[in-house]
């Protein structure tokens, strides 16, 4: 949890596969907020595919297109003194690297993704949809969170929360 000591943490960008929990995750980070009474706005990326990224596929350009759009968003959010909270499937390098910039947290959810792959809707649809055709090699700084999918998954997001995300929230405030 070393990795979290920035300066302040101004936001929090969840990343990764269709069905990893990044939208669970986020929620769950958006409870401790609202019981914490820190203003946030919750940017998911299933949201902004069906209102504002309507006009864009799912190839590397679209994928570009919507976090560059959804960065905007999270940077007017930091400008109405909000704090954002972004889910996507898809990150590059560019944005990542204005993400550091404005110490907007960005953390990877994995999962293991044989039973997504099986049981997940999403997963059904044969298109590159749902994010396997992704390759994320060329992000360098980001937090890591492996979705258990049990218990200790929440505990640990508490604790990453109480210890490390919570103090840097607040110090900016």
């Amino acid at each position: 949890m070393d990795k979290l000591r920035l300066n302040k943490i101004k936001g929090l960008w969840f990343y990764g596969m269709s069905g990893a929990g990044k939208t669970t995750t986020s929620n769950y980070i958006v409870t401790k907020l609202k019981n914490d009474k820190i203003s946030y706005i919750h940017i998911d990326g299933e949201l902004t595919r069906q209102y504002i990224n309507f006009d864009l596929g799912y190839e590397k350009k679209d994928r570009e297109l919507v976090i560059k759009r959804n960065y905007g968003m999270a940077i007017i959010a930091l400008a109405s003194n909000n704090f954002p909270i972004v889910c996507s499937v898809f990150m590059n390098q560019e944005i990542s690297k204005l993400l550091e910039k404005k110490n907007i947290k960005l953390i990877k959810i994995e999962r293991n993704m044989d039973l997504q792959f099986d049981q997940h809707p999403t997963y059904k649809n044969k298109s590159n949809i749902v994010g396997k055709d992704i390759i994320y090699s060329d992000i360098k700084k980001y937090l890591k969170l492996f979705n258990s999918s049990d218990k200790n998954y929440f505990d640990e997001i508490d604790k990453l929360y109480k210890e490390s995300l919570k103090p840097l929230i607040i110090s900016k405030l």
